[in-house]
């Protein structure tokens, strides 16, 4: 189970941290702390708001437990108690600050390679393979051609066994254009259909796509489309409806 909170809200992050607590106890192996999350609920809210995932119905494990409900009533008195803890720790609220979490970005290519992003196995973090540059051929690639050629290798999939694919090998790139600075990637149906994973896995899907892209000095942000589509949704937590910054 997991808690996510607006990247800029000081009070949502509290909130999230005191649900979380609450939820680690009913899950001794949880070790997952809460996290911002990029999230169409959260980003509209005007009040201090997070999202709870309990739970994945397609894990048969968790999805017996979500059948129960002496399980339900569980997660339902851990929600509650961290929301409680929240008004009672803080009657007066928590202030906003400008930002409640410093985001790690890409390193820009150096002289010698380039980097794809991958995600461990737990899909807690990335972490990023080196590819070797022929600097004399690089130098020659177009902005198109960098972006086209990391795109490819990225849904080719990671070359160590510590890191793990985001993106299913039958995705097709449909179309790729570059309009001032802004990568507007357009990834066939497959990258949709495919894709089997909750908020944690879809978020950490579109930070390896942006950190793998926005490391190309001259493209600073992306834009998704799924065939052709704009406003589409990789996992259904998170709306490719607007241009994703580079994360820093």
């Amino acid at each position: 189970m997991e808690t996510y909170y607006h990247l800029k809200s000081s009070p949502g992050k509290v909130l999230a941290e005191l649900i979380q607590k609450q939820l680690t106890q009913l899950q001794s192996d949880n070790k997952r702390k809460s996290k911002a999350g990029d999230y169409y609920l959260i980003n509209q809210s005007k009040m201090p708001a997070v999202i709870v995932e309990v739970g994945f119905i397609s894990n048969p494990r968790e999805r017996n437990l979500l059948l129960s409900n002496d399980y339900r009533d569980s997660i339902a008195d851990a929600i509650s108690t961290g929301v409680v803890h929240y008004f009672s720790e803080f009657p007066q609220g928590v202030r906003e600050s400008l930002q409640t979490e410093s985001q790690e970005g890409p390193p820009s290519i150096n002289e010698d390679n380039y980097k794809l992003y991958f995600p461990s196995s737990d899909f807690e973090s990335l972490f990023s393979e080196n590819r070797h540059i022929d600097r004399s051929a690089w130098s020659k690639l177009t902005l198109y051609q960098k972006s086209s050629l990391i795109l490819k290798e990225l849904i080719q999939g990671p070359l160590t066994v510590t890191s793990t694919r985001t993106i299913s090998p039958k995705t097709k790139i449909l179309s790729l254009t570059i309009q001032n600075g802004i990568a507007i990637i357009d990834f066939s149906k497959d990258i949709r259909d495919d894709f089997s994973g909750g908020a944690l896995v879809e978020d950490i899907t579109i930070k390896s796509i942006i950190w793998s892209m926005t490391q190309i000095p001259g493209i600073h942000g992306v834009s998704i489309l799924i065939n052709g589509e704009y406003g589409d949704s990789i996992g259904g937590h998170i709306f490719l409806d607007h241009t994703f910054p580079i994360q820093t």
